[in-house]
């Protein structure tokens, strides 16, 4: 699961609209519908039941989101923590105290 492909099934499922979701990404409807059917196939589950006038998560995408919630938020922490080392911060300081 890439990254791009994290970001569209959260909005999806935060939404329960891939209209809604394409909106909020600014992508085209049918360019996010087909990311997850790619997603939907390099994972072999389906992530949405898309019966009915709503979709809504299957199981399998309940984990997946989860999941890509995860890898986005670790994603981002990665980001802060490199900006920081390239500005020197970020670094571990150590003090110990005596009284003697």
């Amino acid at each position: 699961m890439n990254l791009q492909r994290a970001a569209y099934l959260v909005a999806v499922a935060d939404h329960l609209s891939f209209t809604r979701a394409a909106a909020e990404l600014f992508v085209a409807q049918s360019a996010l519908s087909q990311q997850i059917k790619v997603l939907e196939r390099e994972l072999g589950v389906e992530l949405f039941d898309r019966k009915g006038p709503r979709i809504a998560l299957t199981a399998a995408g309940e984990v997946a989101v989860r999941e890509a919630r995860y890898l986005l938020a670790a994603a981002d922490r990665a980001t802060e923590r490199i900006r920081a080392a390239a500005q020197g911060g970020g670094g571990t300081l150590t003090l110990a105290l005596t009284l003697s």
